[in-house]
């Protein structure tokens, strides 16, 4: 029956991160990479090499990246030759995207070598090269804001629920922005016993691994 409770909570906290985010886990954010379309038949392999080269896959999705967002994932290629054909193409068919942490001197030179051995591997020719990733933190946060939606679970030190907010890079000084300035809505909603009730599994687990 524990084993049971046990399996039931992993899955609930597996299917309530790919939504949400807790505060420390955004912060912890230094890297992001995509597998290309027609590259997916390689996605256990993918997530199998992020990790065995140091890095937390804090949050993963698979999307078809609409025209638009290609197009702003590689604004910094505007008016190159290349740029029509690499937005068509990365909007074409659907794509595995990663927030990753690994906690090292340099995550985005590491998370380039990785690429690198990525494309060698399995890339096709220079567009189909099977692996995108931030070239800096700040491109980092500019990238992944296409594709996943920056909410953050506010828990106190407890593990009590506060609230939901909407998440920002950094303070914005916007008056109405509920993580710069004011605090995050205190009616829980519908989810809150989920929530409530995630918080404390994982905090009893964090104990009794200690």
């Amino acid at each position: 029956m524990l084993l049971l409770y046990k399996k039931i909570s992993i899955n609930i906290m597996k299917s309530f991160k790919k939504t949400y985010m807790l505060k420390e886990d955004v912060n912890s954010i230094n890297g992001f990479a995509i597998l290309k379309p027609e590259f997916l038949n390689h996605e256990e392999d993918f997530i199998k090499l992020l990790n065995n080269n140091g890095w937390n896959i804090i949050q993963k999705t698979k999307k078809k990246l609409t025209q638009g967002e290609a197009e702003e994932l590689y604004k910094m290629h505007k008016g190159k030759k290349f740029y029509n054909d690499l937005c068509k193409y990365m909007s074409s068919d659907d794509c595995l995207c990663c927030l990753c942490h690994k906690d090292c001197k340099d995550p985005i030179k590491d998370m380039d070598a990785l690429k690198d051995k990525v494309r060698k591997t399995w890339g096709k020719d220079d567009m189909k090269n099977a692996m995108h990733s931030s070239d800096s933190l700040e491109n980092v946060n500019r990238e992944s804001k296409l594709i996943f939606e920056k909410k953050i679970v506010e828990y106190d030190e407890l593990g009590n629920y506060i609230g939901l907010a909407d998440f920002c890079d950094e303070p914005c000084g916007e008056p109405q922005c509920q993580t710069c300035e004011t605090p995050p809505n205190p009616d829980p909603g519908p989810m809150s016993i989920l929530q409530t009730r995630i918080i404390e599994l994982k905090l009893s687990y964090t104990k009794k691994k200690d």
